[in-house]
């Protein structure tokens, strides 16, 4: 349902004030249209100052006002009852601006990557990076619907550089790969747009256990942020029936191509286990020189000549 994500926001607030009490009572009485009340609304409403509204609104983890009605009016849009309904919507704008839909797509995927770019700076995509590579424990990687594409990519090159897990619930099995989750381990989970139960209620685990949690995702003020150490944001819009996850994919080989410059010793063996293993089984069509295979999968010579090539 719409704002559900807003209201398990507030259930896990530690306490409230009576101000902010009637301000909860006023949110459940305009449920329905709570994305398009202003702040002079609310504090009317709910009998209490603009100042307190501003900051119950930031006490839930909203930057501002405006950030908070942002993020109502994402979900709205996000729970619209269908990826059809969505789609819809999107379609009748396009036929409104007459625009072919692959310019659309385009221009929209554009727009993603930069906004991408504007949210994760290069010291919060080096502490990524970081945080998976100094950490001695078990690296867990998560995804589910469509996400579940992406966390698949990104531990399968990851594994180029350190052993990772991919959590996944085939056969209602993910409780079993919890049981002795630590603080030595870390979990990168993505969760976009209807934020999947099973990975908010992973996060949340990983969380209580002093573990630390990495989470990708397409809004600032997306529900599972609150598990979250570090929150790498990819947005996306809906130009299609399918959610773009172009953006996402960029963060994700951000992080990974982040991670060559810290590599060691142990990633170039992990790199050469793996490509021997891979000749071992015959995965590939064509086989490659070893000696070359070497040079060109050096980690650090794969960063180092990736900076050289952009100069």
């Amino acid at each position: 349902m719409i704002n559900d994500s807003l209201f398990l926001r507030i259930k896990n607030l530690p306490h409230m004030t009576n101000g902010e009490v009637n301000i909860v009572k006023y949110f459940k009485k305009v449920r329905s249209e709570l994305a398009m009340e202003g702040i002079n609304s609310i504090s009317q409403g709910a009998g209490v100052s603009k100042a307190t509204v501003t900051r119950f609104v930031k006490k839930m983890g909203y930057k501002d006002f405006a950030n908070f009605k942002a993020g109502l009016r994402s979900e709205l849009f996000s729970n619209l009852d269908s990826p059809y309904l969505r789609y819809k919507v999107q379609k009748a704008t396009q036929d409104e601006k007459n625009q072919n839909p692959w310019t659309c797509i385009v221009e929209a995927t554009i727009g993603d990557l930069n906004n991408a770019l504007s949210l994760n700076s290069d010291k919060k995509i080096t502490q990524a990076a970081e945080i998976i590579n100094q950490k001695e424990g078990r690296i867990f990687i998560m995804g589910q619907l469509g996400s579940h594409g992406i966390a698949h990519y990104f531990w399968q090159y990851l594994n180029y550089l350190k052993p990772a897990i991919l959590l996944d619930d085939h056969g209602g099995s993910l409780y079993r790969q919890l049981v002795d989750i630590n603080k030595n381990d870390v979990l990168f989970a993505i969760s976009y747009t209807g934020y999947a139960k099973q990975t908010t209620l992973t996060m949340e685990h990983f969380h209580k256990k002093d573990a630390q949690v990495i989470l990708l995702t397409d809004s600032e003020t997306s529900p599972p942020a609150q598990w979250s150490h570090l929150q790498l944001v990819a947005p996306t819009q809906w130009e299609t029936l399918i959610m773009s996850r172009c953006s996402c994919l960029m963060v994700v080989e951000g992080v990974l191509s982040a991670m060559t410059r810290t590599s060691n010793d142990r990633s170039q063996k992990q790199v050469e286990e793996t490509r021997r293993l891979a000749d071992e089984f015959d995965v590939f069509t064509v086989k490659q020189d070893r000696s070359l295979q070497r040079e060109e999968l050096d980690p650090k010579e794969i960063g180092s000549n990736r900076r050289k090539s952009r100069c």
